[in-house]
């Protein structure tokens, strides 16, 4: 039962969190989650969460989905102009 009381103590804390943030927190997770894409060490997990919960489960999966794909191409597009000299 310790692992229950842990779970919703952080579903609590993050509850609170985005009420304090109120419509800020859609657009500060969608910018982590296109960070996420560049930069891989983040956790994608935490910012779609927050966006299930900000924005309902069907928009904010569509939301963190497209802007995922985003930084995947757009880290696709800065290795071939940073590495094409290399290679060639």
């Amino acid at each position: 039962m310790n692992i229950v009381n842990s779970l919703q103590s952080i579903d609590l804390s993050l509850n609170n969190l985005l009420n304090d943030l109120g419509y800020l927190a859609p657009l500060i997770s969608s910018v982590l989650i296109y960070l996420e894409s560049l930069f891989a060490f983040l956790p994608l997990v935490v910012f779609i969460t927050i966006n299930t919960k900000t924005l309902g489960p069907i928009l904010g999966v569509i939301i963190s989905w497209i802007l995922t794909t985003l930084g995947g191409f757009t880290v696709g597009w800065l290795c071939r102009k940073g590495f094409s000299k290399f290679f060639n």
